[in-house]
């Protein structure tokens, strides 16, 4: 039996038959011309190998072959009606996604791809912030959900422990090791104003540490090309690194090491199935960044 050879038409035909036991009112059904009614019923028999049907002045009988192809194609039929019906289980809605620049990177568009297969006719709304401002959209409502490594007031879920690392231009790096975090003092710094940065002040005035910050910029391509660009060194989040950052900048992980944990944040509306199906794509992507 060929079955690649076998279409919709000779399974709609051959159920159709059972029902009507008759070519003429199976052809008045579906649409179709007598003719075509035959010549499905005959490709259909052919492919199969042997006769379905019997016609004869009492209408249409099937043959032991024609009664287990008849369950076949109802079986075909029915798992066609639940394939066409997956649209109707996939979520509607609108979703308020909150984040900081470096979730937009390895987070966000994976997720997105997620949910745009899964459920297309969810929209998402991205909001890019620092992390105390998406900390403080998610309180107050203003989004549903929040990627921040602060929680602020909000509930939260650690997602991703994220490594900070110093990026300096190709040019001036030392390769391999570790970057002494006092190394820093008076070195020409280039500053994340993009939500890094309250978390560096504070980093900084920790270790009593005072790099000369000499730009800022909220835009991690930038910061990077910048940094690339041989004017200073920086500190981001290992998850705000493109794919190709190795054609820009080397990074080296700070000493002593500095880790803080990228967080799921909700808000009242954390509830609503649209939201779920968003933070169920999220939390896929963050369990295969851990490796798990």
């Amino acid at each position: 039996m060929n079955k690649a050879n076998i279409n919709i038409t000779m399974v709609r035909v051959l159920t159709s038959l059972s029902e009507t036991r008759s070519f003429t009112k199976t052809a008045e059904r579906l649409c179709l011309s007598q003719s075509a009614i035959s010549h499905a019923m005959k490709a259909l028999e052919e492919i199969v190998g042997a006769p379905l049907v019997i016609r004869d002045r009492r209408g249409v009988a099937f043959t032991a072959t024609g009664e287990a192809a008849l369950d076949a194609a109802r079986a075909a039929l029915h798992a066609l009606g639940r394939l066409a019906g997956l649209r109707e289980h996939s979520i509607k809605g609108r979703v308020r996604l909150a984040l900081v620049s470096s979730a937009s990177v390895k987070i966000a568009p994976y997720a997105l791809n997620i949910t745009s297969v899964r459920h297309p006719e969810l929209a998402v709304e991205l909001l890019l912030g620092t992390d105390t401002e998406v900390a403080e959209w998610v309180d107050r409502g203003a989004a549903d959900i929040g990627l921040s490594y602060i929680a602020g007031n909000c509930q939260a879920e650690e997602l991703v422990d994220d490594e900070l690392f110093v990026a300096s231009s190709q040019k001036n790096s030392v390769q391999g090791g570790s970057f002494p975090i006092r190394a820093l003092d008076g070195q020409p710094f280039i500053m994340s104003s993009g939500g890094c940065g309250p978390m560096l002040a504070e980093l900084f005035q920790d270790f009593g540490v005072a790099p000369v910050v000499i730009l800022s910029a909220s835009d991690m391509a930038a910061l990077l090309a910048l940094v690339g660009a041989g004017r200073g060194l920086s500190i981001a989040p290992g998850l705000a690194f493109p794919a190709d950052w190795q054609r820009t900048v080397a990074r080296r992980p700070l000493e002593p090491r500095a880790r803080r944990p990228l967080l799921l944040l909700f808000s009242s509306s954390a509830e609503a199935t649209a939201v779920r199906a968003m933070c169920a794509a999220i939390r896929e992507v963050a369990t295969s960044l851990r490796g798990g």
